[in-house]
Protein backbone atom coordinates (compact mmCIF):
# COMPACT_ATOMS: atom_id res chain seq x y z
CA UNK A 1 0.00 0.00 0.00
CA UNK A 2 1.61 3.12 -1.14
CA UNK A 3 -0.95 5.57 0.90
CA UNK A 4 -4.62 6.58 0.85
CA UNK A 5 -6.79 9.36 0.45
CA UNK A 6 -10.31 10.02 2.21
CA UNK A 7 -13.17 12.71 1.48
CA UNK A 8 -15.33 12.97 4.24
CA UNK A 9 -19.25 14.09 4.10
CA UNK A 10 -17.99 17.55 5.02
CA UNK A 11 -15.24 17.56 2.50
CA UNK A 12 -12.57 17.08 5.24
CA UNK A 13 -9.64 15.50 3.24
CA UNK A 14 -7.32 13.38 4.95
CA UNK A 15 -4.31 11.55 3.40
CA UNK A 16 -1.45 9.11 4.07
CA UNK A 17 1.89 7.88 2.38
CA UNK A 18 3.24 5.00 3.22
CA UNK A 19 7.50 6.24 4.26
CA UNK A 20 9.39 4.25 1.70
CA UNK A 21 6.52 6.10 -0.96
CA UNK A 22 7.24 9.67 0.54
CA UNK A 23 8.57 12.89 -1.06
CA UNK A 24 7.50 11.42 -4.45
CA UNK A 25 4.30 13.96 -4.99
CA UNK A 26 1.93 10.57 -4.41
CA UNK A 27 -0.32 12.58 -1.81
CA UNK A 28 -0.24 15.73 -4.13
CA UNK A 29 -1.72 13.42 -6.75
CA UNK A 30 -3.89 11.84 -4.83
CA UNK A 31 -5.24 15.21 -3.73
CA UNK A 32 -5.71 17.13 -6.77
CA UNK A 33 -7.48 14.17 -8.32
CA UNK A 34 -9.93 14.30 -5.49
CA UNK A 35 -10.30 17.82 -6.14
CA UNK A 36 -11.16 17.19 -9.96
CA UNK A 37 -13.97 15.00 -8.69
CA UNK A 38 -15.43 17.27 -6.63
CA UNK A 39 -14.75 20.42 -8.21
CA UNK A 40 -17.69 22.19 -6.95
CA UNK A 41 -16.98 21.96 -3.48
CA UNK A 42 -14.54 23.16 -0.99
CA UNK A 43 -12.41 20.43 0.40
CA UNK A 44 -10.33 21.12 3.46
CA UNK A 45 -8.26 19.59 5.87
CA UNK A 46 -6.81 19.54 9.82
CA UNK A 47 -3.28 19.66 10.36
CA UNK A 48 -0.49 19.44 13.13
CA UNK A 49 0.93 22.48 12.63
CA UNK A 50 4.33 20.98 12.66
CA UNK A 51 3.49 18.35 10.31
CA UNK A 52 5.54 20.28 7.25
CA UNK A 53 4.99 17.43 4.84
CA UNK A 54 0.94 17.64 5.11
CA UNK A 55 1.47 21.36 5.07
CA UNK A 56 3.59 21.71 1.98
CA UNK A 57 0.46 19.15 -0.01
CA UNK A 58 -2.06 21.44 1.41
CA UNK A 59 -0.45 23.98 0.12
CA UNK A 60 0.28 22.61 -3.30
CA UNK A 61 -3.20 21.98 -3.85
CA UNK A 62 -4.52 24.90 -2.35
CA UNK A 63 -7.00 22.83 0.21
CA UNK A 64 -7.91 25.05 3.10
CA UNK A 65 -6.28 23.84 6.48
CA UNK A 66 -7.51 23.96 9.86
CA UNK A 67 -5.30 23.87 12.80
CA UNK A 68 -4.82 21.46 15.44
CA UNK A 69 -5.01 23.53 18.28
Amino acid sequence: LAGAVEVKEDFETAYFVNEKYRNMGIATQAVLLCKYEFADKQLWCVINPNNKASLKVANNVNLRVSFIS
